[in-house]
């Protein structure tokens, strides 16, 4: 789920703090005899949904949500159809994902019937932002064009409540997921009006984030401006734009440190290793696969399969292009076979059904590879 999760997670966080606050002040006398009963079955969904065991969670909201329906505080009975739908998202990367999506969704717009944006316009952001989220994340299963859209669309309603002055860090986040969503759309469609479109967002929210005001904000934003001067890269000016990328990355490592965000940190050098590889097609081909390869085999020990498998998958995947490439000039067995292993390394973390193209160009480096290792040795 990509930069997504930790947000959702954040967000149900807030809201679980905001429910016991509201379970305790907003009590009349028919809750009083229930409340310890609430509470300790609240507690005990917020602790499965914390431990990822989010069906267990999703049986204890639910038994909340019985017990609020028979009172008249429709806040909680709202928060709680919300926690339920962020249980159905934070699996919508998983096991029948597709039909977790649509439960999340059902159970958003449940929430929005209880929760208005002109009585608590904070948690009606929250929810649209949700239903935003699972919109973009069902663009992989159908209708990616319309489905894309609605999220834009659902995004800009957050920018209503979350303002700069009022709530920055959403407001950049909401900025940040609007720019992204132009980029999944310029893979569907129109895709230089939709990159341009997606670069106005990513600099409207470098404007209000500076580096030492938001510096995260100001990281995260030079992060996916990074990644938007690649693509455009694809369609005019490949100089020019592979070189702000690299600027682009470089900016948010002086605030993505190995020791405060080592996550973020290895994230952004892979990238950083990407632009390098990319550039290396253009010029001095050897220089910037070197580059590359320093890059990369600094990002890869933070990339660990048990915790980050699709980090690691993507960094072991441009390491074997990397070694492919840097065969041809140097150490040719040496990389050939680090070709070989990078791509093995890469392949399990890979599905032919959901990646097609990487999974196909993995197993091709490991033929290629093969090949000129069985030419050499004769």
């Amino acid at each position: 789920m990509g930069q997504l999760v930790p947000y959702i997670l954040l967000a149900v966080i807030v809201v679980l703090i905001i429910a016991v606050f509201a379970l305790r002040i907003r009590s009349p006398k028919v809750r009083v005899k229930n409340e310890k009963v609430i509470g300790n079955i609240f507690n005990q969904a917020m602790l499965a949904q914390g431990s990822g065991e989010y069906e267990k969670a999703i049986v204890s909201y639910t038994q909340v949500s019985k017990l609020l329906a028979r009172t008249s505080d429709r806040f909680n009975y709202g928060l709680m159809q919300q926690n339920i739908g962020n249980c159905h998202l934070e699996q919508a990367g998983g096991e029948d994902g597709h039909k977790h999506l649509f439960d999340a969704l059902d159970f958003f717009n449940k929430a929005l019937n209880e929760i208005t944006k002109t009585r608590h316009p904070y948690h009606y952001a929250m929810i649209v932002g949700s239903i935003a989220d699972a919109h973009r994340f069902l663009a992989r299963h159908e209708n990616p064009v319309r489905n894309l859209q609605k999220a834009a669309g659902e995004y800009e309603e957050t920018l209503r409540v979350y303002t700069a002055k009022e709530y920055l860090t959403d407001h950049v986040m909401a900025l940040n997921n609007i720019g992204a969503t132009y980029i999944m759309l310029s893979h569907e469609s129109n895709k230089e009006p939709n990159l341009r479109t997606a670069s106005g967002y990513f600099n409207k929210a470098l404007k209000v984030s500076p580096k030492d005001g938001y510096p995260v904000g100001y990281a995260m934003t030079q992060n996916n401006l990074g990644n938007l001067h690649l693509l455009l890269s694809e369609i005019s000016d490949p100089v020019e734009n592979v070189e702000k990328s690299i600027a682009a990355f470089k900016e948010a490592l002086k605030v993505y440190t190995q020791t405060y965000y080592s996550y973020d940190y290895a994230m952004v050098l892979n990238n950083l290793g990407g632009a390098y590889y990319q550039i290396s097609d253009i010029r001095e081909p050897e220089r910037y696969l070197v580059k590359a390869l320093r890059v990369l085999e600094t990002a890869l020990p933070f990339r660990h399969y048990d915790f980050t498998p699709s980090g690691y998958a993507k960094t072991q995947s441009t390491l074997a292009r990397v070694y492919l490439e840097l065969s041809k000039y140097r150490n040719e067995v040496e990389y050939l076979e680090k070709a070989n292993e990078a791509a093995k390394e890469a392949l399990p973390f890979v599905s032919a059904d959901d990646y097609p193209v990487e999974y196909a160009d993995l197993i091709e480096i490991i033929r290629i590879s093969l090949d000129a290792l069985d030419e050499i040795k004769g």
